[in-house]
């Protein structure tokens, strides 16, 4: 039988990660520059892995913190190249690419609160929800 938490968990993974993140990464490719969304999208991992420290209590080495910044300033390059944002002639670019980062923060959290609710909940009752 599933808790309340452990219902909560798998059904935010079930809307969140199957429902709205494509939803947002739907739109992010049609307001904004699909290749680039794309790319936003790969980092997915990077919030899985700072997401991991305080949910699953798994503590990332230090040259993490090292990758996740570059990563950082690879997708800013990526998406606005040299400029500032408030540069920008058009909200198209930031709003594309605020929907495509918030898709990679449900998927990389749906990918946490999935570990952690396998943990606690019987596989069969998971796969149900």
């Amino acid at each position: 039988k599933l808790t309340p938490k452990e219902l909560v968990a798998l059904l935010f993974i079930a809307w969140g990660g199957s429902g709205l993140a494509t939803y947002l990464l739907t739109q992010a490719y049609a307001v904004g520059e699909p290749v680039t969304a794309t790319l936003l999208q790969k980092l997915q991992p990077a919030f899985a892995i700072t997401l991991a420290g305080p949910v699953l209590r798994e503590r990332p080495k230090w040259m993490f913190y090292v990758c996740f910044g570059i990563a950082l300033i690879g997708a800013y390059l990526t998406t606005f190249g040299l400029s500032w944002v408030s540069d920008q002639k058009s909200d198209r670019v930031l709003t594309a690419a605020l929907l495509a980062v918030s898709a990679a923060a449900i998927w990389g959290s749906c990918t946490v609160i999935g570990r952690w609710a396998i943990v606690k909940a019987v596989a069969l009752d998971a796969a149900a929800v």
